[in-house]
């Protein structure tokens, strides 16, 4: 069992990368801990929301190809598929993106003065958003307007 102190090389985060071998070698595991940015760099632009059920983390894809893990404040965890504090979080998000053309991609309180956007807590909190799929901005601006990804 080793630990190994490494950083990401875009965002420059640390990333523990832990190793765990048994004596034997028939099991062998890396897992990787790290933590998720407070903001995606001011020129750059969100083209695609990555909704990563089976890993239980939220994507974001620039127009450059680069993945990052979506934005998030300490506590405030993002999930889909249920009623709850996580998929609020999420549609939240997904308002500022929308609002901003993609550019304000933050962790920063929302914006919002006049509540949430039901039709998107109300996707967010189905069935239908319970599983990975990639988002484009395009996609969310539909959600936003109409409940529906489309």
């Amino acid at each position: 069992m080793c630990w190994r102190p490494l950083r990401d090389p875009i965002t420059w985060l640390p990333v523990a990368a832990h190793h765990y071998r048994t004596v034997s070698g028939n099991i062998e595991n890396w897992t990787h801990h790290t933590f998720a940015p407070l903001q995606l760099a001011g020129t750059e632009r969100l083209s695609t929301l990555i909704l990563d059920h089976e890993a239980g983390v939220e994507w974001l894809r620039t127009e450059d190809g680069t993945l990052h893990i979506l934005p998030e404040r300490s506590g405030r965890g993002y999930s889909s598929g249920y009623s709850g504090g996580g998929p609020a979080a999420l549609s939240e998000i997904i308002e500022q993106i929308v609002e901003s053309d993609g550019y304000d991609v933050s962790a920063t309180e929302p914006p919002h003065t006049q509540g949430r956007n039901e039709k998107v807590f109300a996707w967010v909190s189905s069935k239908a958003a319970a599983h990975t799929q990639e988002l484009s901005l395009t996609q969310l601006k539909t959600l936003c307007r109409t409940g529906m990804v489309g």
